[in-house]
C-alpha cells in the first residue's frame, strides 16, 4: 500500500480526537511532519551532525537578518488584506526581480485597498536577492524568538505512550517525543503570536499559500479566533494521493482555511470528491491569474534559448527531485536517438540539490540544454516547446494551457498518479526511449493529434481568472461583515 493509502486507511479506522491537547486538535500537523520526513527519507539527507551544524548556522543567519528588520513591526498599521507567503515558494522572473506566481498578480490586479504582505524566510533563512521590499513584513525577528523559547520550554505534550507512535509506526519511522513537543511548542507559539499581530493589523481577509506547513495553520487558527476569513490559494498540483489536502477524516476545520481558491473545476472537484477538510461551497474555482498572463505576452527567454527553439523542435523535460534518477537515464538515452531537427530543453526542480554534479553527464550532450537557473520561467520555456515531457509534476497541467503534446517518461512508483491523463492523443506514456521516439514521429505527422489540443486548454484552468477572483473576494468580503 502506497503513503496516500496508510494514510487514508489510518484516517478512516482511528479515532483521530485522540490527538488533542487541552481542547486543541493538532492531528494535521503530525501528519505534516510525517508527509515530510518521509520526503526526506526517499530523498538526500544529511548526517546529523552536519544537520545540527546547518541548524546553529540558520539560527544565527535569522538573528542577523531579524536585527536587520525587526524595527519594522513598529510601523504596522491596519490593511484591509494581509498576504503570506514564503521565500522559496516558486517564483518567476527575468529581470532579477522574482515574482510570486500565486499572490503578486492578485495584488496588484484584483485587490481594492491597502495590504500587508508577510514573507517567511527560505530554508537558508534568508530572502531573495533584489526582492521588492515595500509593504512587506518579515519574520525573521519573530521566527529567531519563537525558535529559541520552544528550545528553552520543557513541556511535554506527547509522552511515549502517545497514540501518535502508532502512526509512526505504520509508516516505519522512529518515534521522538521531543521532535513532537518541539514542534508543537513552536506551534502553540506561532498562534499566540499571530493573535497579536492580527490585532494590531486587523484585515478583512488573508490570503496565504502553502495552508499544510504548521506556521499557516497557526495562523489560520489564530484568524479563525478573531473571525477573519482566510483563503489558501492553490499553488501545486493537487492529486488525490496528496497529504495536505486529502483527509479522509476530520475532527474539526480549526486549522484548515476557509475558503479554498483552486485553478479550475478539475481541481475543485477531485477535493470535493476526496478530501473532508472543506465544505463544498468553500472549494471555489477560480482559475491561475498568472499563467493567462504570461499566455499574453511575448516569450521572454534568454537570447541562446531563443536562437534554439528558432532552429530546432524543442522537446522540454521538467524534472523532480524524486524522480531524476531515471529522468536522467531516461533522456542521456533518448539523446542518443533524436534527430538533429530536435532538441532537449531539460529543466532541474528548484528544490534539487547538488545539480551540477548530479547533471554533469547530461552537460557533455550535445543536443540537451540543462536549465538551472531559477530566472529563467518555466511557462516561457512552454510557449516555444513543441512536446512537453515529466513524470507526473505541475509542469503537466500548466503544459495543456499552452496546448503542448504530452509524453510522460513511466516511472512505475509514480507514473499512476498522471495513468489517467493518458489519452494516446494528446499525452502518451513512454516506457522506453525507442518508445518515446515512435511517439514523436507520430505527433509530427498526425495534424488530428494536434488540433485536439485546443480543447485542453480549459480543461486545468478556468478562464478569466482576474475577474473571478475579484468577485469571489468581494462575496466573502461581504459575507464576513
Amino acid at each position: 500500500m502506497n503513503v496516500a493509502g496508510k494514510f487514508q486507511e489510518f484516517e478512516t479506522s482511528y479515532d483521530l480526537s485522540v490527538f488533542s491537547w487541552d481542547g486543541f486538535w493538532y492531528y494535521p500537523v503530525i501528519k505534516t511532519m510525517i508527509y515530510f520526513e518521509l520526503a526526506r527519507k526517499n530523498g538526500q539527507r544529511k548526517t546529523s551532525k552536519k544537520k545540527q551544524s546547518s541548524q546553529i548556522s540558520q539560527i544565527w543567519v535569522q538573528f542577523l537578518q531579524g536585527v536587520r528588520w525587526r524595527q519594522k513591526s513598529s510601523t504596522l498599521k491596519p490593511v484591509h488584506y494581509l498576504f503570506v507567503d514564503y521565500a522559496h515558494t516558486r517564483r518567476q522572473g527575468s529581470t532579477g526581480y522574482f515574482e510570486n506566481m500565486y499572490t503578486e498578480p492578485i495584488i496588484k490586479s484584483c485587490i481594492d485597498g491597502t495590504y500587508l504582505l508577510i514573507e517567511y524566510p527560505n530554508d537558508a533563512f534568508g530572502h531573495y536577492h533584489k526582492q521588492n521590499y515595500d509593504n512587506i513584513y518579515f519574520l525573521d525577528w519573530e521566527l529567531f524568538k519563537i525558535y529559541i523559547r520552544a528550545k528553552l520550554k520543557r513541556k511535554k505534550y506527547v509522552k511515549e505512550n502517545s497514540p501518535i507512535k502508532k502512526l509512526f509506526d505504520t509508516f516505519d519511522l522512529t518515534f521522538k517525543p521531543s521532535i513532537i513537543n518541539d514542534r508543537l511548542t513552536k506551534m502553540f507559539l506561532f498562534v499566540k503570536f499571530f493573535v497579536r499581530l492580527l490585532k494590531k493589523i486587523h484585515p478583512e481577509v488573508i490570503l496565504l499559500i502553502d495552508g499544510y506547513d504548521y506556521k499557516q495553520m497557526a495562523l489560520i487558527s489564530a484568524a479563525n479566533e478573531l473571525r477573519i476569513p482566510t483563503i489558501e490559494l492553490q499553488h501545486g498540483l493537487i492529486s488525490p494521493s496528496h497529504m495536505g489536502y486529502i483527509y479522509k477524516k476530520v475532527h474539526e476545520r480549526r486549522l484548515f482555511a476557509d475558503f479554498l481558491f483552486t485553478f479550475g473545476d478539475y481541481f475543485s472537484e477531485l477535493i470535493k470528491n476526496h478530501s473532508k477538510a472543506w465544505k463544498s461551497q468553500n472549494i471555489i474555482s477560480v482559475g491561475f491569474p498568472y499563467i493567462e498572463m504570461v499566455k499574453t505576452h511575448p516569450a521572454e527567454l534568454p537570447e541562446k534559448l531563443k536562437e534554439l527553439a528558432a532552429s530546432h523542435r524543442i522537446i522540454y523535460v521538467t524534472s523532480q527531485w524524486t524522480v531524476r534518477k531515471e529522468l536522467l537515464k531516461f533522456i542521456l538515452q533518448l539523446s542518443e536517438l533524436i534527430e538533429e531537427r530536435y532538441f532537449i530543453f531539460y529543466k532541474t526542480h528548484p528544490g534539487e540539490k547538488n545539480v551540477r554534479e548530479f547533471y554533469e553527464p547530461l552537460k557533455k550532450k550535445k543536443n540537451v540544454e540543462l536549465i538551472t537557473d531559477k530566472t529563467v520561467n518555466s511557462l516561457e520555456i512552454m510557449k516555444v516547446a513543441k512536446v512537453h515531457s515529466t513524470v507526473y509534476s505541475t509542469s503537466y497541467f500548466e503544459s495543456t494551457y499552452f496546448e503542448l503534446a504530452n509524453i510522460f517518461i513511466y516511472v512505475d512508483q509514480y507514473s499512476h498518479l498522471v495513468e489517467k491523463f493518458v489519452d494516446n492523443e494528446t499525452a502518451f506514456f513512454a516506457k522506453t526511449p525507442q518508445e518515446y521516439l515512435s511517439f514523436l514521429i507520430r505527433l509530427e505527422n498526425d495534424a488530428y493529434l494536434l488540433s485536439k489540443l485546443e480543447n485542453k486548454r480549459s480543461l486545468f484552468y478556468r478562464p478569466n481568472a482576474f475577474e473571478n477572483i475579484k468577485q469571489a473576494l468581494k462575496k466573502i468580503k461581504r459575507e464576513a461583515s
